[in-house]
């Protein structure tokens, strides 16, 4: 699978779908028909393959090195040489 292809499909599982089936629930609501047959099978699929594409992702990820957002290298420190009010220069 290419870079594009991955996108596009993550796309379409993650806006497309859901857009669709909100679409087809409120359809139903206002024309008073029965949709849980319908969104139920759309949900299944596009479950399915989301778990097939995250394992993709995990594939293509799995010989990358993993960095890790919580740690730290360096401590946060304020700077010390800004004038504060009452210093002399400060004003």
């Amino acid at each position: 699978m290419t870079n594009t292809q991955y996108d596009v499909a993550k796309r379409v599982l993650v806006m497309v779908v859901p857009a669709a089936i909100t679409l087809i629930s409120g359809f139903g609501a206002l024309f008073k028909f029965d949709t849980e047959y319908i969104v139920g099978s759309i949900t299944l699929v596009s479950t399915f393959l989301g778990v097939l594409l995250n394992a993709a992702s995990n594939d293509y990820n799995a010989d990358k090195p993993r960095i890790d957002p919580y740690e730290v290298d360096n401590e946060f420190t304020l700077p010390t040489d800004f004038p504060r009010k009452d210093d002399k220069n400060g004003k």
